[in-house]
C-alpha cells in the first residue's frame, strides 16, 4: 500500500484495487462557524447507556438496510464531499417512505469545487443540497465534475431533490445521538494508510491529520465488548473494506478533524413536486 501523496494538486492514496482516490475534503479557511443550526440545540443528547439501550431496542440500518447496490464509487477524482452528501440525501429520502432514487456525488461536486477538482468544502456541499438539491445519476454519472457539463434541465431535475432538515455539530454526543435517531451523518476523517486497513472488530484504523476525506455515516451500532461504533459507507466501491464498509469511532477518526471541520446530520427532504412526498413522521 503506498503512503498518501499529491496528485494533480489534491492528496490521494490508491486503495486495494489499486485505483488512486483523490482525497477531496477541504477545511474552510478561516474556520467558519457553520450556518446549520447545533444538533445539541434542538434535540435531547442520549447518554452512552442510553445510546447502548437504545441501539439494542431498533432495527439496525446502516449495511443491513443499506447493502451493497448503495454503495457509491466517486472513481479518481476529488468528489468525496459530493458523494457523501448525496449518499446522505438518498438515505433520507427513504427513511422518510419516498421511492429510491439514485443521487449524483458528481453533480453536488460540481456546484462546489470551483470549477477545478481538488476537493470542496463539506459546508458547501450542505447549503448546495438546499438550494439546488441532486441531479440523478443517470444525469450526473462520476466524470461529469464541472458545472459547465449541467444544464438547465439537469438542474430542473434536481430541484426535485433538496434536503430539507440538516443540523450541524462537532460534538461526539450530538453526532451519535442523532445516527441513533434516524439522522444520516456526513463526516471528515483524515485517511492514511491505517484507515485502508480494518481491524478484527471492523474498526478502520486510525491516521493523525486534521481531515482530508468526506464519508457517509448512517448508522450507530455497539460491538459485543460494548464499544460505541458509527456504520460508515465509503464511497470507493466495494474493494474499500468490508464491502465498501467499517466502522469508526468518534475518538480515533472524529476528534481531530473535528477542530477543522463541522459535522452534519440530514434527517427531512424538501418536497418533491413532482412526486409523492409523506410528512415527516417523528
Amino acid at each position: 500500500m503506498s503512503d498518501a501523496f499529491m496528485h494533480e494538486g489534491c492528496p490521494a492514496i490508491v486503495d486495494a484495487g489499486g485505483t488512486v482516490r483523490k482525497l477531496g475534503a477541504i477545511p474552510p479557511s478561516p474556520l467558519l462557524a457553520s450556518a446549520f443550526p447545533l444538533f445539541e440545540d434542538a434535540v435531547p443528547l442520549l447518554t452512552d447507556d442510553q445510546l447502548r439501550a437504545f441501539c439494542a431496542g431498533k432495527p439496525k440500518s446502516g449495511r443491513h438496510r443499506f447493502g451493497d447496490d448503495w454503495i457509491k464509487d466517486q472513481g479518481q477524482y476529488g468528489s468525496c464531499n459530493g458523494f457523501a452528501s448525496a449518499a446522505a440525501l438518498e438515505r433520507a429520502r427513504v427513511r422518510r417512505g419516498l421511492p429510491r432514487v439514485r443521487l449524483s456525488g458528481a453533480s453536488v461536486y460540481s456546484c462546489v469545487n470551483g470549477g477545478r477538482d481538488q476537493g470542496s468544502i463539506p459546508e458547501d456541499a450542505m447549503r448546495s443540497m438546499q438550494d439546488k438539491g441532486a441531479v440523478p445519476e443517470d444525469r450526473g454519472p462520476p466524470s461529469k465534475i464541472y458545472p459547465s457539463q449541467y444544464s438547465a434541465a439537469d438542474w430542473a431535475e434536481g430541484a426535485r431533490f433538496k434536503s430539507g432538515e440538516c443540523y450541524t455539530t462537532r460534538s461526539r454526543q450530538a453526532l451519535y445521538t442523532g445516527l441513533a435517531l434516524g439522522y444520516d451523518g456526513v463526516i471528515a476523517v483524515h485517511a492514511g494508510n491505517n484507515f485502508m486497513r480494518l481491524g478484527t472488530n471492523g474498526i478502520a484504523g486510525g491516521d493523525s491529520g486534521p481531515g482530508n476525506h468526506a464519508v457517509l455515516v448512517d448508522d450507530l451500532d455497539v460491538l459485543a465488548d460494548g464499544l460505541i461504533v458509527m456504520d460508515f459507507a465509503n464511497s470507493w466501491n466495494l474493494s474499500y473494506g468490508q464491502r465498501g464498509r467499517a466502522y469508526l469511532t468518534f475518538e480515533r477518526h472524529c476528534a481531530q478533524p473535528a477542530g477543522y471541520f463541522a459535522f452534519y446530520l440530514i434527517r427531512s427532504t424538501a418536497d418533491d413536486p413532482q412526486g409523492d412526498n409523506p410528512p415527516i413522521v417523528g
